[in-house]
């Protein structure tokens, strides 16, 4: 949808990429990866 899309582009300033896996019918699931060498002090 519009908010996954919009997420996607404010988080790629960040490194963080979101993206979203399932099929149709069967629920979303909405992965979201963080690079932990550049966030590793504030996790």
């Amino acid at each position: 949808g519009l908010g996954l899309f919009i997420s996607r582009d404010i988080l790629s300033i960040t490194e963080i990429r979101i993206w979203e896996e399932g099929e149709e019918g069967q629920g979303a699931k909405f992965v979201i990866f963080v690079p932990k060498e550049r966030y590793r002090s504030a996790v």
